[in-house]
């Protein structure tokens, strides 16, 4: 055998996908940890650390791009050194974000922290998707209908975001601490169960095609005007969405509001994506993405329009009487 050929029998790999019962049940458990402590966050930054407005945009701001802003590199060494190696690698990170979060000494730490628990985020969700695609492709044929492993990864998630409130809300009583260390051993256990069930990676066979230029594929994409365009639009949704997750806790608060009110708020809202994302999957289909996606952005323009106006129109709270 060549020399060639025994370079090709060592590179990256092409493993069968997992189970897609694996990935949708870590998936639930993904999104049962991460809500159950980053919704509290915004309300320990103000309360505890009594950050205004401002700086408690630009923490949750950064967090958000750590984890979200970061896709696209996740994706990238994704590629380059495998799903199973990036989702036990950004498992680890954010059992080490969340520690920090739970043992945070000051404000320093603990913003380093909710950074942590971005990157962590960034290194393993871009791994799961790429591994839920493949186990896509290699479902057998059923009806034009049928759901999708994506719409059911959605479906899933919202749960995690139905009982990840509800038991952050409940082990708040015991402290912020509680409910971060909570959260770190879950991702830790979450860790080892992956690390023993995901599959791992196998020998190319010989004469199998080299991966494509990573540089030149990234290129690529970016020429691609139309899909560029999207992207920049699709941003300005992704925006206005994490204003108004990480400005609703702030708000709840400031309306009197406890906990207890802030989980009851996001369950009800991923409660209604669990029922209504299989038929709207299913009818988004049949219409087409040139009628579905407007029509989504219609939706999403309608709720953060009626939530301004909500707002306007509520008189200021009453100010007690000085005696």
């Amino acid at each position: 055998m060549s020399a060639a050929v025994d370079r090709e029998s060592l590179a990256p790999p092409t493993a069968p996908p997992p189970a897609p019962g694996l990935l949708l049940g870590t998936q639930l458990a993904f999104n049962v940890g991460f809500y159950a402590v980053v919704p509290f966050l915004a309300l320990v930054l103000r309360e505890d650390h009594l950050l205004g407005g401002a700086a408690l945009g630009l923490v949750l701001g950064l967090r958000t791009f750590a984890q979200q802003g970061l896709f696209l590199a996740g994706g990238m060494l994704c590629d380059r050194f495998g799903a199973r190696r990036l989702i036990l690698l950004g498992c680890a990170v954010r059992v080490l974000g969340f520690l920090l979060l739970g043992l945070a000494p000051g404000l320093g730490a603990l913003v380093l922290g909710a950074l942590l628990t971005g990157l962590g985020g960034a290194l393993f969700s871009p791994a799961v998707d790429t591994l839920v695609a493949a186990a896509e492709e290699r479902r057998p044929p059923g009806a034009p209908d049928r759901p999708s492993l994506f719409a059911r990864l959605a479906v899933v998630g919202e749960l995690g975001a139905v009982l990840g409130p509800a038991v952050g809300a409940a082990l708040l009583g015991h402290g912020f601490a509680v409910v971060a260390l909570s959260a770190a051993a879950l991702f830790a256990v979450i860790g080892v169960v992956l690390a023993a069930l995901l599959p791992t990676n196998r020998r190319r066979a010989a004469g199998t095609p080299a991966v494509p230029d990573r540089a030149a594929a990234a290129a690529g994409v970016l020429r691609h005007r139309a899909f560029v365009v999207f992207a920049a639009l699709h941003a300005i949704n992704l925006l206005a969405w994490n204003q108004l997750y990480l400005g609703l806790p702030v708000e709840i608060a400031r309306v009197g509001a406890g906990p207890g009110a802030l989980a009851a708020v996001l369950g009800a809202a991923s409660a209604l994506t669990i029922v209504a994302q299989l038929p709207v999957a299913r009818l988004a289909r049949r219409a087409g993405a040139a009628r579905a996606l407007p029509a989504g952005y219609a939706c999403s323009r309608a709720g953060s329009s009626s939530s301004r106006e909500r707002r306007r129109s509520r008189p200021p709270p009453r100010r007690p009487p000085p005696w």
